[in-house]
């Protein structure tokens, strides 16, 4: 097989991520099966095509060029014939613009319309494309690309249609004739290179799904002028709708649901409860899809909770009460059928499943505020991060705690708590933080806890009084930083925009 290079630009020692072999074989299968239906759903128009080219003008039907593939395999890329059958056709310049002279009058139709693509189910049939996928540039466009280009770019197969493809879909209409291939590596190329890399890093079915959806879209007349945002091509409605709905529709239907038999089971256990079991099948799940369309209606599955405000847990704990409020009216309305549930049976129940709703929600903090408790219980938190001594527990200290907390080296440093001369405050807890004493004390505590690294945080105090906390820091020999003052900076950027005037 003819390569670009004598050795392939892509190895398996690259550190290139690599898909699993399960994830390879989906894909695979899923290009098998959509390109032989596709050919065979789409014969009666590739035989219209193929005598319309025919009759329009001479030559082949079809139009064979070089492309890269995958690792570097040099393959002939099959697409309906669009331009004249001439020396020109076949010596002139390799990027097409929409008035260029070499292109029929037929072949500007399916150009247009990129039935001319078509073809291209015979390559992924071959293994040599895929359905999406980088789009396959010409051998020697390829040479100009950089080592890091080819690495991603030459590590997955190249598709039919791909993010760029969508977003580029007018390409010939922003090329004229004369400078076309300048124009497209200046401008065009780096943009649809930097989507189709980012496609590489981030690609998967769903993702896939989302790409032709987004492309047989682009090709309705009415929507070829709508321009789609880059991000919906790589997180487009399917994957929104299974990531975001399904999968947590399904989680706090079987959360609820495991809520209710539980308590249902053990209620029985102790008292009778002549439900019988198709009775407290339909309980189970009407109020199960009534929790789960409640947190629709509220919004909830659009919410990141790794990062969402504990205030949000009430949420929760109001869609737990319209599911009551339903179940309720259900049973009332089928009282002489199906038994009413013991409101004690009905109340545990809520409440398991709003604990369970929550914990599932903010499992990330709940399991490291826990380990973090137990760590330091054990004494073992001390060996992880530099401790970290925080001046002062005002809003500045609380902000300076948050950053240390959530910043991505959270991890080298452990906040061993703060001081502050505020006698009402001693050893309350501040966030994750005690305060541990006044700073008359910041030499004790300094030695007692190890500490690495003080951060001053007050501005709210007496040039005599700063000075003063300052001098004690630094004669403990610790590496002290004096933190911004944060609020004061964003409350002076308000009052500054507010006295600038509005542009016009």
């Amino acid at each position: 097989m003819e390569r670009l290079l004598p050795n392939p630009m892509i190895t398996k020692k690259n550190k290139i991520r690599r898909h699993n072999k399960i994830n390879n074989f989906g894909r695979r299968l899923f290009d098998i099966v959509t390109s032989v239906l596709g050919l065979i759903l789409l014969s009666p128009i590739f035989l219209i095509i193929s005598i319309i080219i025919k009759i329009s003008s001479p030559g082949p039907i079809f139009f064979k060029g070089k492309r890269i593939g995958r690792y570097g395999k040099i393959f002939n890329i099959i697409k309906f014939r669009t331009m004249h059958e001439s020396s020109d056709s076949y010596q002139g310049a390799r990027i097409t613009a929409q008035d260029d002279p070499r292109i029929t009058s037929i072949g500007r139709l399916l150009r247009d319309t990129k039935l001319n693509e078509l073809p291209q189910l015979i390559n992924i049939l071959r293994g040599e494309m895929s359905l999406v996928g980088p789009r396959p540039e010409d051998v020697e466009i390829a040479k100009t690309w950089t080592d890091t280009q080819k690495e991603v770019l030459l590590s997955v197969r190249p598709g039919m249609t791909s993010p760029a493809s969508v977003v580029y879909r007018n390409e010939e209409s922003l090329l004229s004739h004369e400078d076309g291939l300048d124009q497209y590596l200046k401008e065009i190329m780096p943009d649809k290179m930097r989507l189709d890399m980012l496609y590489v890093v981030q690609r998967n079915f769903l993702s896939d799904i989302d790409v032709i959806f987004c492309t047989l879209l682009a090709l309705l007349p009415g929507w070829r002028k709508i321009q789609l945002k880059n991000w919906e091509l790589y997180y487009g409605p399917l994957s929104r709708f299974l990531n975001r709905f399904v999968s947590w529709f399904i989680i706090d239907i079987l959360l609820a649901f495991f809520s209710f038999a539980i308590t249902v089971v053990i209620y029985r256990l102790n008292t009778p409860l002549n439900l019988g079991w198709i009775a407290s099948l339909i309980i189970i799940t009407s109020f199960s899809l009534f929790f789960s369309l409640s947190n629709i209606v509220l919004h909830l599955y659009t919410i990141e909770w790794s990062r969402a405000p504990s205030g949000y847990a009430i949420l929760l704990l109001i869609s737990a009460g319209i599911s009551m409020i339903c179940l309720n009216i259900i049973q009332f309305i089928f009282r002489d059928s199906i038994q009413e549930l013991p409101l004690i049976v009905t109340g545990v129940a809520i409440a398991i499943t709003v604990f369970l709703a929550i914990a599932i929600r903010y499992r990330e903090r709940l399991i490291t505020t826990v380990a973090s408790r137990w760590l330091k219980l054990r004494g073992g938190i001390r060996d992880i991060g530099e401790n970290v001594l925080i001046i002062g527990a005002g809003k500045n200290a609380s902000a300076v705690e948050w950053l240390l907390n959530q910043s991505s080296s959270n991890q080298l440093f452990h906040i061993v708590g703060m001081i502050d001369d505020q006698h009402s405050i001693q050893q309350m807890s501040i966030g994750y933080a005690r305060v541990l004493g006044t700073t008359e004390q910041i030499q004790e505590i300094v030695e007692e806890n190890n500490i690495g690294l003080i951060c001053f945080t007050i501005h709210n105090i007496s040039k005599q009084d700063k000075a003063r906390i300052l001098n004690l820091c630094n004669n403990t020999g610790i590496r002290t930083v004096e933190m911004p003052d944060f609020f004061g900076i964003l409350g002076k950027a308000f009052q500054q925009s507010e006295k600038e005037p509005a542009s016009s």
